[in-house]
């Protein structure tokens, strides 16, 4: 299943902050349409270790439980080439 492409969701706890501008990401979630380790390697290239996933649903991450807000891709900080 890890090479299975599905929409993998992510979300962001009350520590985490936009890099760069400190502006927090609580009540935040997004999306990847991605196999696993690709979806987990763009979140780590974006955001660090600041998220919280793979989840492999929405009722999963707890989208709708906590109201959490998407956060689309183009509004992603700038990925971070190793």
């Amino acid at each position: 299943m890890q090479g299975t492409v599905t929409a993998w969701f992510f979300t962001f706890g009350e520590n985490h902050t936009y890099p760069g501008t400190g502006e927090p990401l609580n009540q935040r979630y997004t999306a990847i349409v991605a196999g696993r380790d690709e979806a987990i390697g763009h979140m780590t290239r974006h955001f660090g270790d600041q998220w919280q996933g793979p989840f492999p649903t929405r009722q999963a991450a707890n989208v709708d439980t906590f109201g959490l807000t998407r956060l689309r891709a183009k509004f992603w900080p700038k990925a971070v080439t190793r």
